[in-house]
């Protein structure tokens, strides 16, 4: 398994713009900012996905939301008290799209406050085969 790419936030000292990262309303911290969407076109071109695999420590929220192209392709429930690391496997034949991206919404009153620095890691691994080049 390889790792494809963490999930970043906004961080002072390299680039506070907060859009590139994630997009908040009240009640869901959406991951789909540019340098958090994962590029599926080029890895579908040169690779064959056999699984993929997101591993996630979110306390704070209580339902992740995979979304290719802005469909939902999956959700889960999460335990917003359970600050472990998950492991949580993603339907690749229903990744048809573009852009893969998350979204994560947040557990009611008497939670932990969620917010970016309650994830402690998000980032996608993939188990593929590479496809032949031809020759």
């Amino acid at each position: 398994m390889i790792k494809l790419q963490n999930l970043c936030f906004p961080d002072p000292e390299i680039c506070s713009v907060k859009e590139l990262y994630v997009h908040e309303t009240e009640d869901t911290l959406l991951l789909d900012g540019f340098i958090n969407l994962l590029y599926l076109e080029k890895r579908k071109k040169y690779t064959q996905t056999e699984r993929l695999v997101l591993k996630l420590s979110a306390p704070g929220y209580d339902r992740l939301t995979v979304y290719c192209d802005r469909n939902i392709v999956k959700t889960i429930p999460l335990d917003p008290a359970d600050r472990s690391e998950k492991a949580y496997p993603l339907p690749c034949e229903e990744l048809k799209g573009r852009v893969l991206y998350l979204g994560l919404r947040k557990a009611g009153p008497g939670n932990l406050d969620p917010g970016p620095g309650n994830i402690r890691r998000a980032l996608f691994m993939q188990i593929f085969r590479k496809k032949s080049c031809g020759r």
